[in-house]
């Protein structure tokens, strides 16, 4: 069939089109406001600097790391899942989304992944550091 190209054209057209309003949505001034006073909140509950609470075990945050994998599964609505990973059998995606999330359990890409997303909103809030003014470029202020 001379559809079947088409199809998945469009589709992947239409699923980069929604990601991206997904994303500018979710990076709009009102949320990134809410972003930053839920991590005030998080961190200063009442204006007191939250305190470490009891260490967590490996076997604890291994079941942790089980659970929230299974909720996230079961949050993942089923077009979404088969459109993603082929599949809508929730063991076959626990497993799936197991090996799509395991590079995220590193220190140093999550921090690398910090700082993009920290230079992403600074870019967004401040559109003027991405692209100076001529009469502000390198070349100009280093040879006056």
């Amino acid at each position: 069939m001379r559809w079947e190209p088409m199809l998945e054209t469009n589709t992947f057209m239409d699923m980069h089109r929604f990601l991206e309003q997904t994303i500018l949505h979710v990076l709009s001034e009102p949320f990134l406001v809410f972003y930053l006073r839920l991590g005030r909140d998080l961190l200063w509950p009442d204006g007191v600097l939250i305190q470490r609470g009891p260490a967590v075990t490996p076997l604890q945050r291994e079941q942790m790391r089980i659970r929230a994998e299974r909720l996230l599964v079961v949050a993942l609505p089923q077009p979404v899942a088969k459109a993603l990973f082929g599949t809508t059998d929730l063991n076959q995606l626990q497993s799936h989304l197991h090996d799509t999330l395991a590079p995220l359990q590193h220190k140093y890409i999550n921090k690398h992944l910090i700082y993009l997303l920290i230079d992403l909103v600074i870019s967004k809030v401040f559109p003027e550091l991405v692209d100076p003014p001529h009469h502000l470029s390198s070349d100009t202020i280093l040879h006056g």
